[in-house]
């Protein structure tokens, strides 16, 4: 702040000292005026924010804050070197691919060093090192799975590297040349044992091995829309030429994980940017373009996208100078309670958290040098309701806790997940009196309301939320309950309308009979 007892040197005219004033604090006005701007085109960058119905970024109470890191390093000191992978298992261990090093460290729930596996033992003795490897899953038994990338393999472990089993390239894989080389960057199994595997340099889809590693198929690459003269340019080609058409197939999938339900999620961070723009304006929520898919067992995308705007990151595509900017690059997913997920950013370090309907709950994380920013980052996880970040940059895991907001939020949700509408209804009234620019907590709050059959107080949040589509299918259950309870009425009476006619038709007939008329 600038003072306002200003002396003026004797001799000096104070008006000339009033201009120089003036001037220099012009120049400061100036010069904060154009921070503040700056600051307000990427607010992102600052604060937890959400969006609204109209897809602008407006700030909320800080859903998470930073809760410590954890070094990756062995007991020689060695730092992780480009880590690109974390796994976190059922008694919180913590495994991580650390790529460049050649190696999976192993740290105990207290973030304390165990081991690290840096050579594998074949069952007939023989001894390989480890090779950039970059996906690691573990089983409920403690055996490791490790995509070991440049060996072109995926190991079955244990914790001292003793191998369980070795799949190389396996056989039959369909589409593919024979020179195409197998490079497994992730791995992930389901409850029958099935391996699910992300390679490089493979975009037919996420390939599953049965245990033994045996070949079965590809899952979940829908096909994309060619364009006019490739459609026209198959009709002349042979059937060499055509297999090696891949353009009709989808981009390679990023990250995978499964869930408990054996669900896939697969994250896809090679979007055209285009494509995302269109759909972002178009408010599309088909999944044709979508950076996260939920596969079942029949490989169709089942993700629900029933928020204001379909699952996709940032939905700002331009700058304050109306120039396009680098749109959302999702490349993993975590699942956490009550039905949300969080989805890692890329281009900007930012993490997005949906609840299981595709509303965007609260967005935080940045790039930057505070030390709860992300220089690189590479794998998301939950530990309990902490969300823990790999960044390949910093060789560390970044770990961010809830707030007491969060905690509602999060808590608001689960209710609502579990169909505990009492308990949700009071979370998200309170939610809703801290945050109006939380405008899903009014959606919440009207779910809430709709689900307790209070359809008049749920038109009124779904019409503060600006979501006309909840707004309609509420409106449709008030008028089906008010059916329901003016129709009995209403049926009655002109039934007994009916039944008095019919007596009175009786009446006059037997009247007119007794009277021999």
């Amino acid at each position: 702040m600038i003072g306002t007892d200003i002396i003026f040197e004797r001799g000096v005219p104070m008006k000339l000292c009033c201009k120089a004033a003036a001037a220099i604090l012009g120049i400061i006005v100036c010069c904060f005026g154009e921070l503040q701007a700056f600051a307000y085109t990427d607010m992102q960058s600052e604060r937890n924010y959400t969006y609204n119905q109209n897809g602008d970024a407006v700030y909320i109470p800080n859903a998470y804050e930073y809760a410590g890191a954890v070094s990756l390093a062995d007991l020689a000191g060695t730092k992780a070197k480009n880590p690109q992978d974390l796994y976190i298992d059922q008694d919180r261990n913590q495994y991580v691919a650390d790529t460049d090093n050649n190696r999976i460290l192993i740290l105990d729930k207290n973030n304390q060093f165990q081991n690290a596996i840096s050579e594998i033992k074949a069952t007939d003795g023989t001894v390989s090192s480890l090779n950039r490897p970059q996906g690691i899953y573990v089983y409920p038994n403690g055996e490791l799975l490790i995509a070991d990338t440049q060996n072109h393999r995926i190991v079955r472990c244990d914790r001292a590297g003793n191998a369980k089993k070795i799949i190389e390239k396996p056989a039959d894989m369909t589409g593919i040349e024979e020179g195409t080389d197998f490079l497994p960057s992730k791995v992930a199994c389901d409850s029958a044992g099935r391996i699910n595997v992300i390679a490089t340099n493979i975009n037919f889809g996420i390939v599953q091995l049965d245990s033994e590693g045996i070949f079965l198929s590809y899952i979940g690459a829908p096909k994309v829309q060619p364009d006019l003269f490739t459609l026209f340019w198959r009709k002349f080609s042979t059937e060499t030429q055509k297999k090696r058409m891949v353009d009709f197939i989808a981009t390679e999938y990023s990250n995978l994980y499964i869930d408990d339900a054996d669900m896939i999620w697969g994250t896809i961070s090679t979007l055209d940017i285009e494509a995302m723009a269109n759909a972002i304006q178009s408010r599309d929520k088909s999944g044709s373009v979508t950076p996260i898919r939920v596969l079942n067992a029949m490989g169709n995308d089942i993700l629900m996208r029933n928020g204001q705007f379909a699952p996709m990151g940032d939905l700002s595509i331009v700058d304050a100078e109306n120039e396009q900017i680098t749109p959302s690059q999702i490349i993993d997913v975590a699942v956490g309670p009550g039905g949300i997920y969080s989805l890692l950013d890329k281009a900007r370090g930012h993490i997005f958290t949906y609840d299981t309907n595709g509303n965007l709950l609260y967005v935080f994380g940045n790039y930057g040098m505070r030390k709860s920013d992300l220089l690189q980052p590479s794998a998301i996880t939950y530990i309990g309701d902490t969300i823990a970040v790999l960044d390949a940059g910093l060789g560390k895991i970044q770990l961010y806790r809830p707030t007491s907001y969060g905690k509602m939020v999060v808590e608001a949700v689960t209710q609502q997940y579990e169909g505990n509408f009492d308990a949700a209804n009071a979370l998200w009234i309170e939610i809703a009196g801290q945050n109006t620019n939380f405008a899903y907590a009014f959606v919440g709050l009207g779910n809430a309301q709709q689900s307790r059959k209070e359809y008049a107080a749920a038109l009124d949040s779904y019409r503060f939320a600006n979501d006309p589509e909840s707004y309609s299918n509420a409106f449709i259950l008030q008028r089906q309950q008010t059916l329901n309870i003016y129709f009995p009425i209403i049926f009655g009476v002109l039934l007994g309308i009916v039944v008095l006619l019919i007596l009175s038709a009786l009446f006059k007939k037997f009247w007119r009979y007794y009277k021999g008329k």
